[in-house]
């Protein structure tokens, strides 16, 4: 039987013959030990093409939904007031700690409504948004994976533990060590 589905492509090949084995006099020794032009192929493999294909898969009406293991940055944290102190330090102290720990984050304080800077988050496709808002007064952060459509609040000192376990990065000790290191390092002195 024969199924149609729907596919990408992402690579192709090409059957080159005997054009350029015979220009170069590459030959080999068939069964009858005669000089024959080697039949020569190419593929390829394009990295545009697979990262289409990643967006093709992993997209909503929102923007791209990059995939952990493949996203340009792993972690955006979202300062929603510029001129709050309290808000800055917590973000960039955020921002400094998951870099330390080799995760890959980005940090958008620049002078927008918080609405343009979740849109423009969702659009990247970021897989996990820290939001550091007024909240954090109360040792809260908002954490929103971009799959998802609710966010949750959690308390600051902890979220490494619940961004460590999303990015299932067990295989390094030592980044174990720095985000149990980095947990009970609390962000709100009381």
């Amino acid at each position: 039987h024969i199924h149609f589905k729907k596919g990408i492509e992402v690579g192709n090949t090409f059957k080159l013959g005997t054009k350029y084995s015979s220009s170069l006099g590459l030959n080999y020794l068939d069964e009858n030990n005669e000089l024959k032009p080697v039949v020569m192929g190419s593929y390829g493999i394009g990295v545009e093409r697979m990262i289409a294909a990643v967006v093709e898969q992993n997209h909503d009406d929102k923007g791209i939904i990059w995939p952990m293991n493949i996203a340009p940055y792993k972690v955006c944290i979202v300062l929603i007031s510029n001129k709050d102190e309290k808000q800055k330090q917590i973000a960039e102290q955020i921002y400094t700690e998951l870099q330390n720990m080799g995760i890959e984050t980005i940090l958008d304080d620049r002078d927008e409504r918080p609405g343009v800077k979740f849109n423009d988050m969702d659009l990247i496709g970021i897989p996990l948004r820290i939001t550091v808002g007024k909240k954090v007064e109360e040792g809260l952060i908002e954490l929103k994976q971009r799959k998802e459509t609710e966010s949750e609040l959690n308390c600051a000192q902890f979220f490494v533990i619940y961004a460590f376990i999303a990015f299932n990065f067990f295989a390094k000790l030592d980044f174990f060590l720095a985000a149990v290191f980095f947990t009970i390092t609390p962000f709100v002195q009381a």
